[in-house]
């Protein structure tokens, strides 16, 4: 399987990095891992478009991302 390219938008990095450490920590690695496997279990597609973004729960907290295809 191929990896993928990982971007984090400045909003979201000024997100992660107002976030308990034990709690970013834990979401860097999540996203790291998307590099390998973008669809992992427990993803849920919240709307099919060209882009399409997925939501995992993680701790008490809700993240989106979005899979661009070239």
């Amino acid at each position: 399987m191929p990896n993928y390219r990982i971007e984090i938008s400045e909003t979201a990095a000024n997100q992660l990095n107002k976030l308990p450490h034990n709690i970013s920590g834990e979401l860097i690695e999540i996203i790291q891992s998307l590099a390998e496997n973008p669809r992992p279990h427990g993803c849920k597609n919240l709307k099919a478009e060209k882009a399409i973004e997925f939501a995992k729960e993680t701790t008490a907290l809700f993240m989106t991302y979005m899979i661009r295809y070239s």
